[in-house]
């Protein structure tokens, strides 16, 4: 074999040896695909259904079935420490917040001293401080927020801090943002000019490095509105969208078409005449998050009115059970009949580009296993022309 030969099987090996190394490092390293809604939707669906409304409501008259059921219970059973949650929080869902005080303070009554080892009564203390908590803000914000009365906050900081200390985690943490909007709304109080106290983005935890963990906050504030009374907030919808650009998704964290969904939540109650709770955060950068895009303001729009629908489709099978006299605390089989719509699939404006990125690297390892198959082979021919040359001439 000549030394031509030999120098042309080295680099064919050498190349070989590139081009499996560089087929096996992984594929998506190099591939950087911008945040897509339906990328988002599944990694934080709860947001997503905040957002556009998709959680269940109930109307008034289920809420006062309950309260009515409720008041005749407790009279013959007044140690039934859940039932006094159940009224409390169906007045409070009606706006009826000195009922809904009333009740838990009844409650506590029934109540033992707290004991770490009693994980009923540790239960039963959670929920009194919560509930009674969360009336209280309630009753605040609904009487217009009355800085005369910012005495009532404190004591609603004071109960709901004592419910996170019994169950840090209950409700996804949702407690916990809602005592960041309660301690926000103190702070305002005091500094009401001051940009960062009238930022809702101070809601959002840091980790130890000082990094914003911005998805605890979002399934936290998203709770605040599936669970509690948010849905109509604009601070809440300022402090998600927020929350959500604070997300690492891969790529343009900044960028994201959830934060752009809350932005357009945000503008959507701005337009129904819903205000910050301090005019003054109506002016922070914080609570006027960035515009939405004309593609997440039109996705917006469409799910809006899909969450509208589904939610009036429940609304009319519940209210023709529940007047009547049906009710599901009491009717095993309220629920028998209804059948839920599917939730809309979020479209991925992407799929095309990702289907060609596909194609391509199909090819690409078709071609990478064509070249290896030519370096494996064109060594063996070139060894066999020559053993067949050598041969020849010794003959």
């Amino acid at each position: 074999m000549t030394n031509k030969h030999m120098t042309t099987i080295r680099n064919l090996t050498a190349l070989a040896f590139f081009i499996v190394m560089m087929s096996s490092y992984p594929a998506h390293a190099c591939l950087n695909d911008r945040d897509t809604l339906a990328l988002e939707a599944r990694r934080k669906p709860e947001a997503l259904a905040a957002i556009t409304g998709r959680f269940e409501r109930n109307p008034p008259l289920y809420y006062q079935m309950r309260i009515a059921r409720v008041q005749q219970d407790l009279q013959t059973h007044p140690d039934s420490l859940d039932e006094y949650d159940d009224i409390a929080v169906a007045c409070d869902r009606l706006g009826r917040d000195d009922e809904a005080i009333g009740w838990m303070e009844r409650k506590r009554a029934h109540l033992t001293p707290l004991a770490t080892a009693d994980a009923a009564m540790k239960e039963q203390w959670y929920k009194y401080n919560a509930n009674i908590g969360t009336a209280r803000i309630h009753r605040w914000l609904r009487g217009g927020g009355d800085q005369a009365k910012i005495a009532e906050v404190q004591k609603a900081d004071d109960e709901i801090a004592r419910a996170i200390a019994i169950k840090p985690d209950a409700h996804f943490g949702r407690e916990k943002y809602q005592l960041r909007i309660i301690e926000w709304i103190l702070k305002s109080e005091n500094q009401l000019r001051s940009h960062l106290a009238t930022a809702p983005l101070s809601v959002i935890d840091r980790d130890k490095n000082g990094n914003e963990d911005g998805e605890a906050a979002a399934t936290g504030l998203a709770g605040l509105v599936t669970l509690g009374n948010a849905w109509e907030s604009v601070d809440v919808f300022g402090a998600l969208g927020e929350s959500l650009r604070h997300i690492e998704w891969g790529s343009e964290a900044d960028a994201n078409h959830l934060a752009g969904m809350a932005a357009a939540r945000v503008a959507e109650l701005r337009q129904d005449g819903k205000k910050s709770l301090f005019p003054e955060a109506n002016t922070v950068v914080a609570s006027k998050p960035n515009p939405a895009s004309a593609e997440d303001e039109a996705e917006f729009v469409k799910l809006r009115t899909e969450a509208d629908q589904w939610q009036r489709a429940r609304t009319d099978y519940m209210m023709a059970r529940l007047t009547a006299g049906r009710h599901p605390d009491t009717d095993p089989t309220f629920w028998a009949d209804y059948h839920e719509a599917a939730p809309p699939v979020i479209p991925d404006p992407d799929a095309e580009k990702k289907k060609q990125r596909e194609m391509l690297k199909e090819r690409v390892n078709a071609a990478i296993a064509l070249v290896l198959t030519a370096i494996i082979v064109f060594p063996i021919v070139i060894v066999w022309r020559v053993v067949r040359e050598k041969y020849a001439l010794q003959r």
